[in-house]
């Protein structure tokens, strides 16, 4: 079994832990992953719902 290298994971800020592991986990859904990473800084300031429009076509 080949694990990948490059994953790098979150900062446990206290009891932030099981965040971060769906947050994780949801980021490694492609999908999700693609739509994430497409989004601007301005969008998300100018659209509220942009969350919404991510997780809910």
């Amino acid at each position: 079994i080949h694990l990948p290298s490059n994953f790098v994971g979150l900062i446990n800020a206290g009891v932030t832990c099981y965040m971060n592991a769906i947050l994780q986990q949801l980021f490694m859904i492609e999908e999700i992953c693609i739509t994430v990473l497409q989004v601007r800084v301005g969008d998300i300031q100018s659209k509220p719902n942009i969350v919404n429009k991510a997780f809910c076509p």
